[in-house]
């Protein structure tokens, strides 16, 4: 997930100290309990088995971005493990050791010279050290990874409109409506596909209108107007004072759908229309991240993990274990939403790695840029990271606490 995690907090009191080698026995016994443990989340929900698949996919392609442009840029890539932790299983290939960890929620690519921590480098090694290449190639390096993700997503939302005709719904005015298994319209006895033409005498030009309306009557009678196989009712519905996440708000307990439709598309047509998914899930992501990490996002889910507020997981950040249950969910519904997940994992993936904080790639390239910027006339720049990791050290707590918070209320529900 990030250019050689900060070289592990172990590597930064010790830079280049060895892990002991595991002996055959070890590795194979450890790789055994790592392959039986997934055996059994696959015999228990074999959806969440391909989210963890497909997570492992995107992290060893991230990590591969970032090792063939280190090695592109004349770089020394000494380890490329997937995982975190204990280590299972590696292999050395020429000057690189492969392999895997305990923990497979990441991965990382070390290149010795990242920081001016590590001052026992060989001589010999130091042309091939991060530090010693040109800015363009430690940017290029640094960015590989999450645009390798980003270029993932573009690649699926465009084999997603090329294969698979797009579902669009018209909202129309009068809605079908799928009825929950509890609230107020299954007490009405509303019925699923019933047509809602009218709320209490009024017709809509649009579902939003309607939602708002019925959103503003809050435990108060209303009549619905509705087709019901062809004939024409009148439903009154007493609606719920509050909606399931507690907010004052009428709530009749009903999904909405309008009419469904369904778009083909050309591959020169599915590439445009995977260039346009990319900008608005980008954009979403984008705001998404901007609201959980902002005051009131902060201080929303401080409530909630203290019991001052009912969790709602759209409102904050999910976790692995979040992800993985949604993911879970998605994967048995058929490749065409798996694709699209797929899709949406790497996009968030990337974006969150493109994040301006050490230890994420954002934050290396960050200092990448500033040290460009503060060398003159031939003479580099280094930022002395003992200086610089206590500036970021708030804004990694506050990443630290949403993502141990998250993990914690995911694990709860």
């Amino acid at each position: 997930m990030t250019v050689g995690a900060m070289m592990q907090a172990r590597e930064a009191e010790t830079p280049l100290a060895e892990e002991p080698p595991l002996t055959k026995r070890d590795s194979f016994v450890r790789l055994g309990i790592l392959v039986a443990v997934l055996a059994v989340i696959g015999f228990l929900d074999w959806g969440w088995l391909a989210f963890i698949f497909v997570l492992l996919v995107s992290v060893v392609l991230h990590e591969l971005g970032h090792f063939l442009l280190a090695r592109k840029g004349g770089m020394r890539a000494s380890e490329f493990f997937v995982g975190f932790g204990p280590r299972i299983w590696s292999v050395k290939r020429g000057e690189t050791e492969f392999g895997i960890k305990a923990i497979l929620a990441g991965g990382y690519v070390k290149t010795p010279g990242m920081t001016n921590l590590e001052d026992d480098i060989p001589p010999e090694l130091e042309s091939r050290t991060f530090r010693a290449q040109s800015y363009g190639r430690r940017a290029r390096m640094i960015l590989a990874g999450p645009f390798t993700n980003l270029l993932l997503a573009l690649l699926s939302f465009c084999a997603l409109f090329m294969f698979y005709n797009e579902k669009v719904y018209k909202d129309t005015g009068t809605p079908t409506v799928t009825v929950g298994t509890t609230g107020p319209a299954v007490a009405a006895g509303l019925r699923t596909t019933d047509q809602i033409v009218t709320v209490d005498g009024q017709s809509f030009t649009t579902i939003e209108k309607m939602v708002a309306y019925i959103k503003a009557h809050p435990g108060a009678t209303i009549s619905l107007g509705v087709v019901r196989d062809g004939v024409a009712q009148t439903v009154p519905v007493t609606l719920a004072a509050t909606n399931p996440n507690g907010e004052a708000v009428g709530f009749l307990g009903v999904s909405f759908g309008g009419v469904e439709t369904q778009i083909a598309r050309n591959p020169l047509q599915a590439v445009g229309r995977g260039f346009g998914e990319v900008g608005y899930e980008t954009k979403q992501t984008v705001l998404g991240i901007g609201r959980i990490f902002s005051p009131s996002g902060i201080v929303k889910l401080f409530d909630t993990v203290t019991g001052q507020r009912k969790d709602d997981p759209t409102q904050r950040a999910s976790s692995v274990v979040g992800i993985g249950k949604e993911s879970s969910t998605v994967f048995r519904t058929g490749f065409e939403n798996s694709l699209y997940l797929f899709g949406a994992l790497n996009l968030a993936l990337g974006l969150f790695n493109l994040l301006p904080i050490i230890p994420f790639d954002g934050g290396h390239f960050v200092i990448a840029t500033y040290e460009r910027l503060r060398s003159r006339r031939g003479k580099p720049y280094r930022v002395d990271f003992a200086k610089v990791v206590p500036f970021f050290a708030p804004l990694m707590a506050v990443v630290a606490f949403v993502v141990l918070s998250s993990f914690l209320l995911d694990i709860k529900r």
